[in-house]
């Protein structure tokens, strides 16, 4: 995993620590003082940990910066482990200033004001897959995912205590969904499996352990992703959802995707493919991407059905990795 150490002046802080969650979000290692020094350990001793750790360095220039001791103090051991051939530097140019001499000597990366556009060449220059950027979880503020995590509880918390129709007679557990309320690809089946009425937690049935192969087929993480169903409750001997029961549900499931806004969705089964495209017949376009407005569509059979049929098993691996093929290429986003 990539590794980025932030040095900063105390005065710019707040900016550190955004780019350090941006970049988190993004699964590099971001280490920055003071949070992330252990508790009791010398300063001095610290920064020489987390540098000898880390891959890329970046100084946030400002005047303060420029006169801070630590900053020179990380700047120094930094330069030293470069010229060992351990370290990448980069200064920011975050508010003017006139650096050391020394230090004018590295390309800066100047920033005016496009944060994203910050974010996407710090990546850049650290060598991590832009090709899949752009359905890594969402970079946002803590206070944003917070609020939206804070959501989709809320939500959880409603279904769990649902009886807006007679499943909830027969479950033992309603199951959400699970993932970051940041992410980008959103997974929906139909309803929860045997396992997953008896944990509370989406597809970790046999279904949905084949799910987690063709996830991780094509370099998914599966914690990057949310997982939920248009149903929150299991129906006895895994029946089709009936039309009432997908109403009842309908208002978690609209809100789920509201809150986490994903950029990809995956249809898992006709049933969820219906949710979101009603006329659509899944045997004529499964693994076919389908734009709609500011959203992709990517429906697929639903994984249960590889279980009885060798002939949907071999379609679904098919279809996953053209699906894979389709991610590394920013250029579908359009």
């Amino acid at each position: 995993m990539p590794q980025i150490f932030i040095s900063h002046a105390t005065e710019d802080a707040d900016f550190a620590r955004r780019i350090a969650h941006s970049m988190r979000s993004a699964s590099v290692d971001a280490w920055m003082a003071p949070d992330s020094i252990h508790p009791g350990e010398d300063f001095v001793d610290a920064i020489q940990r987390g540098l000898e750790d880390t891959t890329h360095l970046v100084v946030i220039m400002s005047p303060d910066a420029v006169e801070s001791s630590w900053v020179k103090l990380e700047m120094n051991t930094a330069i030293r482990l470069e010229r060992g051939g351990k370290l990448s530097i980069m200064p920011i140019s975050f508010r003017a200033c006139e650096p050391p001499v020394l230090w004018g000597a590295y390309h800066w990366l100047e920033y005016e004001g496009d944060y994203d556009k910050l974010v996407e060449n710090l990546l850049r220059w650290m060598g991590v897959n832009e090709a899949r950027s752009w359905i890594r979880p969402a970079p946002l503020e803590a206070e944003e995912l917070a609020r939206r995590q804070a959501i989709l509880e809320e939500i959880a918390l409603e279904a769990r205590a649902c009886a807006a129709c007679p499943l909830h007679l027969e479950r033992l557990n309603a199951v959400p969904g699970e993932g970051p309320a940041n992410a980008r690809l959103f997974f929906m089946g139909e309803s929860p499996g045997p396992e997953d009425d008896q944990t509370g937690t989406p597809f970790v049935s046999a279904a949905g352990d084949f799910l987690g192969e063709l996830i991780d087929l094509i370099n998914l993480p599966r914690e990057e992703v949310y997982l939920t169903n248009i149903l929150k409750c299991r129906p006895h001997q895994n029946r089709d959802p009936l039309v009432s029961e997908m109403n009842a549900c309908s208002g978690y499931l609209q809100r789920q995707i509201e809150v986490i806004n994903p950029r990809i969705i995956v249809t898992l089964g006709r049933f969820a493919l219906s949710r979101v495209l009603p006329d659509a017949k899944i045997s004529k376009i499964h693994g076919a991407p389908q734009h709609t407005g500011e959203r992709i569509v990517m429906p697929m059979y639903h994984p249960a059905a590889a279980l009885y049929r060798q002939r949907y098993r071999t379609i679904l691996i098919q279809d996953f990795l053209k699906f894979g093929d389709f991610l590394d290429k920013p250029e579908n986003l359009t």
